[in-house]
């Protein structure tokens, strides 16, 4: 949840009638060229699409007057460098605003319409990193740490980047060579650390352990009850892409002898335990980022915890939230179910506020596994 999110004030003006705003700022190498003011870019309509389990994590896309296509290609929507930077929140009257920012990335595509009117889409800073690709195969920085051989890799393909903060646990960078892609790369590290690598909603680029592998606690509730905001709650329960064992085989780039590492669920209590009613249902993961038995083990138990949060998901409508994060946890009571704590996997933000939030989540699975 972003800064002030969980506030008791904003959480009331959700719940009730309240003014969103949204302004879309148009940058060009770190200044604002755009001659809009706190109105921002002008538009009919659009949303922020996110998705967690994606390199390019964060998508925009919108609806604007034809007018605004770019004639040239030094035009303030032209494609070709120019980046949007979006920010989004409520209004309380003559109070200050909440406003949070919601996205930043370049303009990737830009189509006149039949009707006059413009669609425009944008990227997240992760696909700078994919389009920053190796100029020659690289070898990465053995011994150095993960956290440190990530950032290393990023701020070569992206000069100006920033990070957020990392949450990995201490471990060393393998042997590792990249031919081209830039992103591979990034990949290959955020699996030796079990993690995940990303651009957050200002651009910033993080690794972080994936969130509904690891305990932690809700941020918010939301419910249909009276005072909630959920319009649909929709719960799910399915045995399709579950696993019950894992095992990781991590393939050394020296050409010495593959780690493995196995994973499966010991939980008695588990739906999904080995010995029980489910049955087995084994994956095999190669990963070139674990090098070590302990890296491989590492892997595998997160991947199946991966794989048992998928055992009950929702998919919820709910009033818009611009403070919601990829990763929060959060408390679900809906449809006379027992309250159960699910993670945000997914998310599509109107740049509206008419229209609801659809968010699509996983279950908080930190279970114990052998």
């Amino acid at each position: 949840m972003l800064p002030g999110g969980t506030d008791i004030a904003y959480r009331a003006l959700l719940a009730g009638p309240y003014h969103p705003i949204t302004r879309i700022e148009v940058w060009r190498q770190g200044v604002r060229i755009d001659p809009f003011g706190d109105e921002g870019l002008p538009f009919f309509e659009g949303n922020i699409t996110a998705t967690l389990v994606s390199q390019v994590t964060r998508q925009l896309s919108l609806t604007t007057d034809g007018s605004m296509y770019p004639r040239l290609p030094t035009d303030l929507l032209a494609p070709y460098g120019n980046e949007l930077r979006v920010f989004q929140g409520i209004k309380p009257g003559a109070g200050v605003p909440y406003e949070w920012p919601t996205f930043r990335g370049r303009i990737n595509e830009v189509e006149l319409d039949t009707d006059g009117s413009m669609n425009l889409g944008a990227l997240d800073r992760a696909a700078d990193i994919n389009d920053a690709g190796f100029s020659a195969p690289e070898n990465s920085v053995v011994g150095s740490s993960i956290s440190l051989e990530f950032a290393r890799i990023v701020v070569e393909g992206v000069p100006d980047a920033t990070f957020g903060t990392f949450d990995v646990p201490p471990s060393t960078t393998p042997q590792l060579t990249w031919e081209e892609d830039r992103g591979a790369a990034c990949d290959d590290l955020a699996s030796a650390a079990s993690a995940y690598w990303y651009a957050l909603s200002d651009g910033s680029y993080v690794l972080r352990r994936v969130p509904w592998a690891i305990p932690q606690l809700p941020v918010i509730e939301l419910s249909d009850g009276p005072g909630g905001t959920l319009s649909t709650a929709i719960p799910r329960r399915s045995r399709e892409n579950v696993f019950n064992v894992v095992t990781v085989v991590g393939e050394r780039a020296d050409g010495t002898p593959p780690v493995f590492a196995t994973a499966s669920d010991s939980d008695v209590s588990s739906p999904t335990y080995t010995g029980g009613a489910f049955g087995v249902k084994s994956k095999l993961v190669r990963a070139q980022g674990a090098s070590t038995s302990s890296q491989a083990f590492t892997l595998a138990r997160t991947s199946l915890l991966q794989a048992r949060s998928l055992t009950q998901a929702w998919n919820v409508s709910t009033t818009a939230d611009p403070a919601l994060e990829l990763g929060d946890a959060v408390t679900i009571n809906a449809r006379d179910l027992p309250p159960e704590v699910q993670v945000v996997s997914s998310f599509s933000l109107p740049l509206t506020g008419a229209s609801p939030m659809s968010i699509t989540f996983r279950a908080l699975q930190p279970g114990l596994v052998e």
